[in-house]
């Protein structure tokens, strides 16, 4: 790949830069899904703030050379070495395969560890596996005792120096959603369940992502339900009124869409139920609070979270959804005045790179490295109970919520 020509952590004495070389870069290593999505937001940035975006593709992968500002040319490999030693590398964004998501992080943790790389995002999966997260880990404990030897002043917990960009809990209606989570349940009362659907109707074969989805719908889509149901957790627990235990129950139907060319026994949708205990600190009372999180391709198209609560007095229910496919807010009158505006436009691009990337809050925006974590134990967790039973084979463009009552 190109990127293993860049000078080795112990050697950086690559200086071509001049005094026109811009104050602050992104190096964009890989030519990921990702790259294409966050070119829009790279480009505006760029224009505002002289962030220089290069691009560092592996060679089997067409990139369009009108994309970024460097492509997988010898000149981009040799401005992408001489960023590195120059000190002006603000954020580098791995958008490559989960497989080289550790060796990836490894290499340039030793960079952020010497104060040349400011900080590294990479798209979820964070990793794929317990003992990949355990180097990483290491490597991320080791990289941040050695900038602070650098800068005494480094604070990893307000300024993450590894951040896992999950999209979807960037996108505006989830943000602002979130936001309002409190006073939704001051309104309405205690959440009772909770689900979430991430169904894409296309296929990975027409995505052509047959080798990037190969660890299948868990590794693939799994983090979105999973960071989104934590998220759910976090902004419940955050109200002091009621608290969502770390512990529950889980089990997990796979599927998969018939004619699949990925490997034998990949599965291309998932179902994961959950029980877990809600706890009405006023009240003193404890409720069961049952989850269900759908994902899969090759299904109807449906992107939402729908959350349903209940009023401790009355008994009455009422339902809040947030479609994440058109990105509006769907809220009972009793709560309208919460929220003038339903409608909103960020995808969660822009919102990741204008207020993670080089606004002053990133962990607004990027999932921090310990919350990444825990999503990867969920999927090795989850993963273990599916290799239980081959997935079932279903018709492509079923919706798994009707699946599951087969």
């Amino acid at each position: 790949m190109a990127t293993e020509t860049l000078p080795a952590a112990h050697d950086r004495e690559v200086i071509g830069f001049t005094e026109q070389t811009p104050r602050k870069a992104a190096l964009v290593v890989g030519a990921g899904a990702n790259t294409a999505h966050m070119e829009k937001p790279l480009r505006g940035v760029a224009q505002r703030l002289d962030l220089h975006v290069f691009e560092v593709a592996p060679p089997q992968i067409e990139v369009n050379p009108d994309r970024l500002h460097m492509t997988n040319t010898d000149e981009g490999q040799r401005s992408a070495a001489e960023l590195l030693g120059s000190k002006t590398v603000g954020t580098v964004l791995l958008s490559l395969v989960p497989e080289l998501h550790e060796r990836k992080i490894v290499e340039f943790l030793r960079y952020a560890g010497d104060g040349l790389v400011h900080d590294i995002v990479v798209p979820k999966p964070l990793v794929q596996t317990i003992e990949e997260l355990r180097t990483v880990r290491y490597a991320l404990k080791d990289a941040i005792a050695r900038r602070r030897q650098i800068d005494p002043s480094y604070d990893p917990n307000k300024d993450p120096m590894l951040r896992v960009q999950e999209h979807y809990r960037d996108k505006e209606a989830w943000v602002v959603y979130r936001l309002l989570h409190e006073q939704v349940m001051a309104r309405l009362g205690r959440l009772e369940s909770a689900s979430i659907d991430i169904q894409e109707m296309r296929t990975a074969e027409d995505e052509g992502r047959v080798v990037a989805f190969r660890g299948g719908a868990l590794e693939d889509l799994g983090p979105h339900v999973i960071s989104l149901g934590l998220d759910t957790q976090i902004a419940t627990n955050a109200t002091r009124h009621y608290t969502i235990a770390d512990h529950s129950e889980t089990s997990i139907e796979r599927f998969r869409y018939e004619d699949s060319e990925l490997p034998e026994g990949v599965e291309t949708g998932f179902i994961i139920h959950g029980k877990t205990i809600l706890k009405d600190n006023e009240r003193d009372e404890a409720h069961d609070l049952n989850f269900t999180w759908r994902g899969g391709k090759g299904l109807v198209d449906k992107k939402e979270v729908r959350l349903t609560f209940v009023d401790p007095d009355t008994d009455v229910r009422s339902t809040v959804v947030i479609d994440l496919k058109t990105n509006t807010i769907i809220v009972p009158e009793a709560i309208q005045d919460l929220f003038p505006v339903t409608q909103f436009e960020d995808n969660g691009y822009g919102h990741c790179v204008e207020v993670g990337m080089i606004g002053d809050d990133p962990l607004r925006s990027f999932q921090p490295f310990e919350m990444a974590s825990i999503v990867t134990m969920w999927q090795q967790t989850l993963r273990k109970q599916g290799q239980t039973s081959a997935p079932f084979t279903h018709q492509r463009g079923s919706d798994l919520q009707q699946l599951a009552k087969m």
